[in-house]
């Protein structure tokens, strides 16, 4: 018995081995949507900044060429950034602005101006308008090649460009209609080499 008793007491404990933890799972790449399939439906902007995109008409062949509907909720806007496209080549696009949110502080004004006003009673002060609600989104491009308020002619892929947020008390959407398209770049004339004696 005492035997028994010792070899149990000497033998080492059990040990226990962790379950090895399960792989992460791995990202699954997405194949890109057909042209059908993108056709006239709304996405999600490529700047994934809030604004939402709708494919009216896009073509590879004679020329690249592509056209989208753009609508900007209230708080939205664009960073600063380029659409660099392939070698060889250039990408001109045009905006046309169609339609600016109106901001809260008119809407108010316009709905106190269509009230009668009351004999009896004083006429309310308007609030001052604060600067989220003056303003909309605004196209930033500095080196564009025609900035009119309502058209922007630019290079998207050598000019950069922003869309400063729309105000997030704004009544509707900004809504723009943007055409672009690739032309072949100019062929560089060769470099005279110097000749060194």
């Amino acid at each position: 018995m005492s035997g028994g008793a010792s070899d149990a007491a000497g033998k080492p404990p059990a040990t226990t081995t962790a379950p090895k933890p399960a792989d992460p799972p791995q990202p699954q790449t997405q194949a890109p949507r057909s042209f059908w399939s993108r056709l006239w439906r709304w996405e999600t902007g490529r700047q994934k900044t809030g604004y939402q995109k709708l494919l009216i008409w896009e073509q590879k062949w004679p020329f690249t060429f592509d056209s989208y509907l753009l609508r900007y909720p209230p708080g939205t806007g664009v960073t600063t950034h380029t659409d660099p496209v392939q070698p060889g080549f250039e990408h001109h696009r045009i905006n046309i602005i169609l339609k600016n949110p109106a901001p809260a502080s008119q809407q108010s004004q316009s709905a106190t101006a269509t009230t009668k006003p009351n004999s009896s009673a004083a006429a309310p002060t308007p609030a001052p308008a604060t600067a989220t609600s003056t303003k909309t989104g605004d196209f930033i491009c500095p080196d564009a090649i025609i900035n009119w308020s309502c058209l922007k002619y630019f290079r998207p892929d050598i000019h950069p460009h922003s869309v400063t947020p729309t105000p997030a008390d704004a009544t509707g959407y900004r809504w723009v209609l943007s055409i672009g398209w690739l032309r072949t770049a100019p062929s560089q004339p060769p470099q005279p080499q110097s000749k060194t004696k």
